[in-house]
């Protein structure tokens, strides 16, 4: 009944990650951000929250916000980095939509696959790097 037992252990994701971005200078989005911003002193700014992201669609001329936002900068390979963990029972909309975003659009490739379990379920840390490589093949994975 404690915090403990009710958040999901960051701690193989937050090694996950630290490799990660070791090799990465982009923009990150993570939906444990604080946890990787904390831990991995990564700078203000590099990582990005799943709600909250407002990204310029040029082709429309106007700012998105939300999962069309997330949408498009997934499309232009706007985050080189993305995690996801399904461990925020309010975010399932948003985590749907980013992680077929991220399976649809080529040069996503699935680096980390991750369990955790709390006191309310289970489920895993799933992270996502960009290779231009594979965006140039048309492959994802």
């Amino acid at each position: 009944t404690g915090f403990d037992s009710q958040w999901p252990d960051a701690s193989r994701a937050t090694a996950a990650m630290s490799r990660v971005v070791a090799g990465t200078r982009g923009p990150i989005l993570a939906e444990q951000d604080e946890v990787f911003r904390y831990y991995l002193r990564l700078p203000p700014g590099r990582t990005h929250t799943l709600k909250g992201f407002y990204y310029w669609d040029a082709a429309a001329g106007k700012e998105l916000k939300g999962i069309p936002a997330l949408r498009l900068a997934i499309r232009h390979h706007y985050f080189e980095d993305v995690e996801l963990d399904y461990s925020f029972r309010n975010e399932v909309d948003y985590e749907t939509a980013i992680t077929a975003a991220v399976k649809s659009t080529p040069g996503y490739r699935l680096i980390a696959r991750i369990p955790w379990h709390d006191g309310e379920g289970s489920n895993f840390f799933l992270v996502w790097t960009y290779n231009p490589s594979l965006s140039l093949s048309g492959g994802t994975r």
